[in-house]
């Protein structure tokens, strides 16, 4: 009973890779004793490694392992909550910002880091003929050489492109875009001025917003 509830009392995160070291340290002592075989390598311990493996599986899954569990997308309900509550949107400058991140992760930004290395050269509003004789404009991403991607077969097999959407003029990303450029000090709109900038403490007084 006391053993039982000392175990209980470890993390699972811990639990989870203790798991695996306790095997390790049985199979050494074994093998100081000079036992026949190992527990790790041996085909007489097969059964026991697949349910070690199962239950490590079992754990990560249920967010026990020393990495969390992936993160889920935000379904379109939920999306329209932060549109209708205005934290997306371009009343303030906290909502336009959020709005715009929100946007810039269809480009495939990874994480918080990408996002802080962004310039504002890299993101452009561009412009199409479409099938139908119209001009359509979208928002394109150059992707710099980053160290992940600068290797040969981590390059985007495209150029991602975030279209307007003149039936949603609220959400219109690039409508957000020109709104955010609007906003911006001009010398802030050089090709390498940082793409996220603060929000200015007197907006309300000013037309500039950052």
């Amino acid at each position: 009973m006391t053993n039982q509830k000392k175990i209980e009392e470890i993390p699972p995160a811990v639990l989870n890779d203790n798991l695996k070291s306790f095997y390790l340290i049985l199979d050494r002592y074994l093998s100081e004793k000079s036992y026949v075989t190992s527990i790790i390598r041996g085909v007489e311990f097969k059964a026991s490694r697949t349910v070690l493996k199962s239950k490590r599986r079992k754990l990560k899954q249920e967010g026990k392992g020393r990495k969390p569990n992936r993160s889920e997308p935000v379904s379109s309900d939920e999306e329209s909550v932060l549109w209708q509550k205005g934290i997306l949107g371009s009343s303030t400058p906290k909502a336009l910002q959020n709005a715009i991140w929100w946007g810039n992760n269809f480009f495939g930004l990874r994480g918080r880091d990408e996002h802080h290395k962004l310039k504002w050269g890299d993101i452009t509003i561009e412009s199409e003929v479409t099938h139908g004789g119209y001009e359509s404009y979208y928002i394109k991403f150059e992707e710099r050489d980053t160290k992940t991607r600068k290797d040969p077969g981590h390059d985007r097999p495209f150029d991602p492109k975030l279209y307007e959407t003149p039936e949603t003029q609220s959400k219109c990303p690039v409508r957000l875009l020109l709104e955010f450029t609007h906003r911006r000090p001009v010398e802030m709109c050089q090709a390498d001025s940082p793409f996220y900038i603060h929000m200015h403490p007197s907006y309300k007084q000013q037309h500039t917003w950052y």
